[in-house]
């Protein structure tokens, strides 16, 4: 390529002798430009293009050169590069100025602001076009994005769910965002070049009115306002706007406008009120507490006590706060309490509760019974523990009188059955002697005396026979709490069969049918479970009625016991006498009706309950009766 910038050969060429002597000049500025530069003859083809032109469009300067303008212009601005080429070809204005788009080789297009001028020769005939093009590309975004951002500030204007107004620095609204106008209950129209206190708003009360136009006119003044305010909103319904009011000033520091922000904290507020009404109830709560109520530090200092707690103890409130729990605890109690809260604050349990001594402020105990839980923050940490503080001194001095006196009950029952069983064996003897000295009496001399000695023979026999019967009933009654209880596992049936063929006679006698159903194994005393079902079988032989006695006994295993029944056909026992009838001594009967002396049952309720079990009586008069006991399982 010639290193002259005009091509001689040209049609078009320059042929201006002062412009070929700055040539050099001229291809400085060409080539250097920033912007893009080229030289297009008057049929659009590319003679000349710059560095900064090629650059821009992604070709090299041999493509470039092989190219029409019209080639790389996007298709809808083929017609206006046709009509600037025309204005200035008719000489109506001598540079063009029009924004094109050329079409870059990776195929986006770049948008372009494009200055042309045609240069003509000596005669005045056009030879080429000038074109100067810059990338508005930068431009092109920036007002791209300075669209998006204000489409985002007016889009976060109306759809804000805060109440916004603009004002003029007078007072006149300019603009309202929609959240604003649901709130008021109003239309744009209804408030845009309104002063903003003739809002309805602020027609609730005439001083609302006036402390909106006081809060502006300190805005004039450059100063921001911040209150709570009640206004007359949508339907007429009261609501509480948190508002703010700030000036915006210019480089002089002149307030050219007022943003209003406000923000409904209506239903806020009303929350935060229920909340405080529901502070001051549990507040009340915990200081008229009849029961002592405490906060305390994870390491026990006390933060906060009610009344009650300090009449427990014996000091002022103001006292307890400059002291920790262990201090007025009881030396015994300490190291039990210290191990309950070290669990709490280590989350093994959740809370606790415990019996402790706390030390009276005059130097006496006080019993209480404690329950403690420990509140957490959301991280977990251990903020407080509450204390629910029971006065059980009184309960303790009960519990131990009862303890006292149980055991001297204790003392005085097993006093009781020692003597019982050292008088009833010890007076056996002498009624023995008296028994048989009296019988020998009345048989070596009954009819050699009076009528008289004999009737008072009779009498000293029987009462001897009798008082011989009751101690034996005696001794064999103090007996089944004096013996060691030895238990092994015994079939019932042994037993049984072991009682029946012990008073076959009787059984005989009274021409009675005895039948079992099918009886357990079970870990008894051998010996007294026998006295316990021959007192039974006996008193069912003793009280039948005309019809011979029918005596069934029944077994049924239920959770933790068998229940054992022995049933009869005998005369029946009122139920008002369900519980009378197994103490001691107690007979619903004459000794001319049935004989005996009252301790049989008393001593079938002993054996059981010292197995561990309970007797009760099923009965209806006339009918029979039916005696349970329960022996438990291992």
């Amino acid at each position: 390529m010639d290193e002259n910038l005009i091509d001689t050969h040209n049609p078009c060429e320059l042929a201006d002798p002062m412009f070929l002597e700055n040539e050099t000049l001229f291809r400085n500025v060409f080539e250097q430009s920033a912007g893009g530069m080229a030289l297009v003859d008057c049929n659009g083809r590319l003679l000349r293009v710059n560095h900064a032109l090629w650059a821009m469009l992604g070709y090299t300067e041999a493509e470039l050169l092989a190219m029409t303008l019209p080639e790389l212009l996007h298709p809808d601005d083929h017609q206006q590069y046709y009509t600037n080429t025309q204005t200035l070809l008719a000489d109506a204005v001598q540079v063009d100025h029009a924004e094109w788009r050329y079409l870059h080789k990776q195929g986006y297009h770049v948008w372009t602001l494009v200055s042309m001028a045609l240069v003509r020769d000596a005669i005045a005939q056009p030879t080429c076009f000038v074109v100067q093009i810059q990338d508005l590309r930068a431009h092109k975004e920036r007002d791209v994005a300075d669209a998006a951002h204000a489409q985002a500030l007016h889009l976060l204007f109306e759809h804000s769910s805060q109440c916004i107004i603009l004002l003029d620095p007078a007072g006149i609204v300019l603009e309202i965002n929609q959240a604003a106008l649901d709130c008021a209950g109003l239309t744009r129209a209804e408030v845009v070049q309104y002063p903003f206190w003739e809002m309805r708003w602020w027609s609730i009360t005439p001083q609302t009115q006036q402390q909106i136009q006081a809060a502006i006119a300190q805005a004039q003044q450059g100063h921001s306002i911040a209150c709570e305010i009640d206004v007359l909103a949508v339907e007429n319904q009261v609501a509480t706007l948190e508002l703010l009011l700030k000036p915006v000033t210019d480089r002089t520091g002149q307030v050219i406008m007022l943003i209003v922000e406000g923000r409904d904290i209506t239903e806020a507020k009303r929350a935060r009120a229920a909340r405080e009404q529901m502070e001051d109830r549990i507040r009340d709560a915990f200081d008229y507490a009849t029961i002592g109520m405490a906060l305390l530090t994870p390491d026990g200092r006390w933060l906060k006590v009610n009344q009650a707690l300090c009449d427990m103890v014996g000091y002022a409130e103001a006292e307890l706060l400059t002291m920790n729990f262990q201090s007025i605890t009881h030396p015994d109690d300490l190291a039990e309490n210290l191990h309950y809260a070290s669990q709490l604050l280590g989350g093994v349990i959740r809370n606790y509760e415990m019996e402790k001594r706390y030390i009276h402020k005059r130097g006496h105990i006080v019993w209480v019974s404690l329950s403690v839980s420990l509140v957490r923050d959301a991280q977990g940490t251990p903020l407080y523990t509450v204390a629910q503080t029971q006065d059980i001194t009184r309960r303790k001095r009960t519990e131990r009188e009862l303890e006292r006196q149980t055991s001297e009950l204790t003392r005085s029952n097993a006093e009781l059955e020692q003597f019982a069983y050292v008088a009833s064996h010890d007076l056996q003897e002498p009624l023995r002697k008296v028994a048989s000295y009296t019988t020998l009496l009345a048989r070596r001399y009954k009819g050699q005396l009076d009528p008289g000695a004999d009737k008072y023979i009779d009498y000293i026999v029987d009462g001897a026979t009798r008082m011989q019967n009751l101690i034996s009933d005696l001794l064999t009654y103090s007996r089944v709490g004096r013996e060691q209880l030895v238990m092994e596992p015994v079939p019932l049936r042994e037993i049984v069969d072991q009682v029946l063929s012990d008073i076959g006679a009787t059984v005989r006698e009274s021409e009675a049918v005895i039948t079992y159903d099918v009886l357990p194994t079970v870990s008894v005393n051998r010996q007294q479970i026998g006295q316990l079902f021959q007192n039974l079988i006996a008193n069912a032989l003793k009280f039948h009625g005309h019809a011979p006695p029918r005596i069934h006994i029944t077994a049924e295993l239920r959770s933790d016991a068998w229940i054992i029944g022995v049933r009869d056909n005998g005369i029946g026992i009122e139920p008002q006498y369900a519980e009378r009838i197994f103490a001691v001594f107690q007979r619903l009967h004459s000794r001319t009706e049935y004989p005996g002396t009252g301790i049989g049952l008393a001593i079938c309720k002993k054996i059981v309950e010292r197995h561990g079990g309970s007797i009760w009586m099923d009965s209806e008069p006339g009918q029979g009766s039916t005696f349970y006991f329960s022996l438990p399982l291992p």
